[in-house]
């Protein structure tokens, strides 16, 4: 399983590159410009065909 950070994609993605977090595997958005910075940085992502994407968790505002 894979955990849903959201916008908060690159700044997860580098918190874990550069061992400020541990390692897991996540999956979120991110701007074209933070996917580019991402790539500049060495940092492994890439996006998920939107086949293959999953269906975003429902915020705890959404629950009833």
């Amino acid at each position: 399983n894979f955990d849903y950070v959201g916008d908060s994609f690159a700044d997860e993605a580098r918190s874990m590159f550069y061992g400020e977090t541990d390692n897991r595997p996540i999956w979120g958005e991110t701007s074209a410009e933070e996917s580019e910075a991402l790539r500049e940085e060495g940092i492994p992502a890439a996006p998920l065909p939107r086949a293959m994407t999953p269906k975003r968790p429902k915020s705890n505002k959404q629950l009833n």
